[in-house]
């Protein structure tokens, strides 16, 4: 994991969260993260990109490689599941709460050049681009 470990990176974090938010740059290197990363608010993490379909193998490589009890657990629950049990929400418009710690800023999230590719290779989306703004909804249609 290129010398720096998951600790490494996230005592980085929250020191840049602690003068108030900015970036953590990870240098080039494949990194396997096998447990939970927490990014504050007004903190980015970034690194070194490198498009991969020029050929260049350079660049931060993410590998999030969780395996916890919880997940084998709903696995083992989602086996038992049967789908003609379960019944339509009630509510018109059923969602995820989350509470926040603090008030966000105006940029809520950003997302650049965000790319998916299966195990085969299989280019699912590429150059993806978003920006979430404060009290604008995301709807998935």
């Amino acid at each position: 994991m290129s010398g720096i470990t998951l600790d490494d990176i996230q005592k980085a974090l929250d020191d840049v969260s602690k003068t108030g938010g900015g970036t953590v740059w990870l240098p080039a290197g494949t990194y396997v993260i096998s447990d939970t990363i927490n990014i504050p608010a007004f903190v980015t993490l970034r690194g070194d990109w490198q498009d991969p379909d020029l050929g260049n193998e350079y660049g931060t490589i993410i590998i999030a490689d969780v395996k916890s009890k919880q997940t084998t657990s709903r696995k083992k629950m989602l086996e038992k599941l049967n789908v003609e049990d379960i019944q339509p929400s009630s509510r018109k418009y059923p969602g995820i709460i989350f509470q926040m710690e603090r008030e966000p800023g105006n940029q809520i999230l950003e997302v650049k050049d965000l790319k998916a590719v299966t195990e085969d290779g299989e280019v699912l989306f590429d150059k993806v681009n978003f920006t979430v703004e404060k009290d604008e909804k995301i709807q998935h249609t």
